[in-house]
């Protein structure tokens, strides 16, 4: 038996992911600073459900997301089934057992690179539709003059006339 090895190992094993806990905390708080809140998910894995008699009952799916929890957005592990993708259960990272924060981690930069892809769809939507109104609104403003000057006060050139 090897009892320093182990104790090595472990102390090792705590204080990696002691950091890795401190990391993803320092990453929730930085895109909370930059005021995202969108939801994104990235697939980990998933397991077929088998009953004892070999039925298939479709697939356990369990996803690392960015998701709304109380009132914060956080860094998530959600589960689920293809059957009743409704019924998940959200678990923030923070909080999950060692091994599942382990088995999870891996795809935090997918999740950060899925949300940034959503929110510059967003983006490039949100543009369109900021151009898109302003055409409208000024396509009424020159075709009723009443939106022109809605209070019928002097225009800028009317009062250098004066």
């Amino acid at each position: 038996m090897d009892i320093p090895r182990l104790q090595q190992a472990i102390a090792r094993l705590n204080e990696r992911t002691d950091q890795i806990t401190e990391n993803v905390r320092a990453i929730e708080e930085c895109l909370a600073d930059a005021q995202i809140g969108h939801y994104a998910s990235v697939l980990v894995d998933a397991n077929s459900i088998v009953d004892d008699r070999g039925q298939d009952h479709g697939s356990h799916v369990r996803c690392l997301t960015y998701d709304k929890v109380g009132s914060k957005w956080r860094v998530c592990v959600e589960h689920s089934t293809d059957m009743a993708p409704e019924q998940r259960e959200i678990k923030p990272w923070a909080e999950c057992s060692r091994s599942e924060k382990l088995e999870t981690i891996g795809k935090l930069d997918k999740l950060i690179d899925e949300l940034a892809s959503q929110i510059e769809q967003k983006s490039s939507l949100a543009e369109n539709a900021a151009q898109s109104t302003a055409g409208i609104l000024k396509s009424l403003r020159d075709s009723i003059p009443s939106l022109q000057n809605p209070f019928g006060l002097p225009t800028a050139s009317e009062n250098e006339g004066r």
